[in-house]
């Protein structure tokens, strides 16, 4: 196996779920606490909900392969569970990933009640007037802001798993976003044919800042989120300063659930109508066919039937915005419930799962719409669930005397012993070669530790820009360029060297390796971390190495 061979491994699992949803660092940006009022809380039984299935449900999750970061049930406006899974906390933002469009759809509707739009069935290219558009045809002209909405805009979008997200990577490495969309081919007329492409919803971002002369993230601070009392958020831009519209989205999982209750609530909120009842009933309602649900205004629309022997089937309607590695807000309006996942998911089947969670759990657990008579013991058992997936846990790497991960630090006590500091965020995820002794990620960043014999030939001031940037970043990477190497000592006298290496994501997502390596007691150490943001995280992480 090559030195570095886990670099398209961790690439593999990690930036493809990112291409979807995560771009280049410029980004606009709130920060401040938030605290979620508003709503009571109660225990289950008092919603009608049965305990002892939402304590089933804590158990799958704690012997499930998928990371869970939160889970959030809202019914009858009470909060009848509120998980967080360690390391992650309540006070932290979470990536929204392609839920993001659920937000962008409630911005159009938004628009269309302040008269900034005329209304779902005008043409896109009247927002673009001074852009010269290619292959501009008649089937291109009659896309409107429904089309969009619908992914079914007919452009030759390419942009999903079937096509492995080609499209959004051309998209990224061009230099107007909007600009590029645009000028995409037609694969078909509009309205005819769900296909999905983030594009669209980059458009849809691009045509409120037109149409409104203000930057979506303004738009969307002042209509949506000041009267929601969101205040804690982040949300990324294009390089000409567009809001993503399709993704990048940060808001913490309370905040994501003010949208869900907004919805469930007919667009009211605090006795005010920020969203009209119209909007709500147009956009969560199905409007073209997808292989297994509907589509509606950037809402996935779908039926669940469930079979009660002591009544028959009960037919379950939903909407829910669905993102990446585990996102999901589901509306069930029927029940009075919504509910928020949130997730550090990888692999195939992160969606199933999550919708799993819903459909064996937490709609069995709703069958009744009265207060159930309360078993106490097992919601001793769901609030010892709840509390004891939110403690602290220690990481091991094989065995705890070669590695271990505790309240921010790592440590390695076999030879050579060294020690440094780790984003107290962090979870661990498996290490993918020999070589390597601990591997974590940290908000979608990725960092690890490794010791391997010291390479024949190869100076110590070598090995970062020489034998570490000339090994294998992934078929996938381009533009490798050494930005800088240099000599430096470690807090603890070990003379070590620091290098950055700068790369791109098939050539659209920048990232940037941050590297210390040192030759110690005939073996070569090091510490990488790869970071699209946080830089100055990671800075301070590998110089935070010391040894023993």
């Amino acid at each position: 196996m090559k030195l570095l061979e886990y670099k398209s491994r961790w690439v593999t699992f990690t930036f493809l779920i990112l291409l979807i949803s995560i771009v280049p660092p410029s980004y606009a940006f709130a920060l401040a606490s938030s605290q979620f009022n508003g709503w009571p809380s109660s225990t289950p039984a008092e919603q009608g909900m049965d305990t002892a299935k939402l304590v089933e449900m804590m158990e799958h999750i704690k012997k499930s392969n998928y990371h869970t970061d939160s889970i959030l049930i809202i019914r009858n406006g009470h909060i009848i569970l509120d998980a967080n899974f360690y390391p992650f906390t309540s006070e932290q933002k979470h990536n929204m990933f392609s839920c993001t469009k659920s937000i962008m759809s409630a911005l159009i509707g938004i628009a269309i009640d302040k008269g900034y739009i005329e209304s779902v069935k005008q043409p896109i290219i009247e927002f673009f007037k001074e852009k010269d558009i290619g292959h501009l045809d008649s089937h291109k002209k009659s896309i409107t802001i429904e089309d969009l909405l619908t992914m079914t805009s007919g452009l030759e979008c390419k942009d999903s798993y079937q096509y492995q997200w080609s499209g959004l990577a051309e998209m990224r490495s061009s230099t107007d976003w909007a600009q590029h969309v645009l000028d995409l081919p037609m694969a078909e007329s509009p309205g005819k044919r769900f296909e999905y492409c983030n594009g669209n919803s980059l458009l849809l971002s691009a045509i409120i800042q037109n149409a409104t002369r203000m930057k979506t993230l303004n738009f969307a601070r002042k209509y949506l989120f000041d009267p929601l009392e969101i205040i804690a958020f982040d949300w990324e831009a294009s390089p000409r300063s567009i809001e993503l519209g399709y993704a990048g989205l940060w808001l913490k999982p309370h905040d994501q659930a003010k949208l869900g209750q907004l919805y469930l609530n007919k667009g009211v909120w605090n006795n005010k109508q920020i969203v009209s009842s119209k909007w709500i009933e147009l956009s969560t309602k199905g409007h073209i066919d997808t292989q297994s649900v509907q589509y509606g205004y950037h809402w996935w629309v779908a039926k669940t039937a469930r079979h009660f022997p002591w009544w028959g089937t009960e037919s379950v309607r939903s909407y829910e915005a669905v993102g990446s590695n585990g996102q999901r807000i589901s509306v069930l309006p029927e029940k009075q419930i919504t509910i928020v996942i949130t997730g550090s998911m990888k692999g195939e089947g992160t969606a199933q799962y999550t919708r799993e969670l819903i459909d064996s759990y937490i709609l069995p657990a709703s069958a009744s719409h009265e207060k159930i008579k309360a078993n106490e013991k097992e919601q001793v058992k769901l609030d010892n669930l709840v509390n004891d997936a939110a403690m602290a846990v220690s990481y091991f790497w094989n065995s705890s005397n070669e590695g271990v991960a505790r309240d921010g630090f790592f440590s390695y006590t076999a030879s050579p012993e060294f020690q440094f500091r780790y984003p107290i965020e962090s979870h661990k995820v498996e290490t993918v070669t020999e070589s390597q002794v601990m591997r974590m990620e940290y908000d979608v960043n990725g960092f690890s530790a490794s010791i391997i014999d010291i390479p024949p030939g190869v100076e110590a001031e070598d090995f970062g820009p020489v034998f570490y940037a000339n090994s294998d970043f992934s078929n996938n990477s381009s533009n490798i360029k050494v930005i800088s190497n240099s000599a430096i000592k470690l807090n603890c006298g070990t003379n070590a060297y620091r290098t950055e290496i700068e790369w791109q994501w098939k050539k659209s997502l920048p990232i940037t390796t941050y590297l210390v390596s040192v030759y110690k007691d005939g073996k070569c150490v090091f510490i990488d971390a790869h970071a699209w943001k946080h830089h100055d995280t990671f800075k301070d992480l590998i110089q935070s190495l010391v040894f023993k």
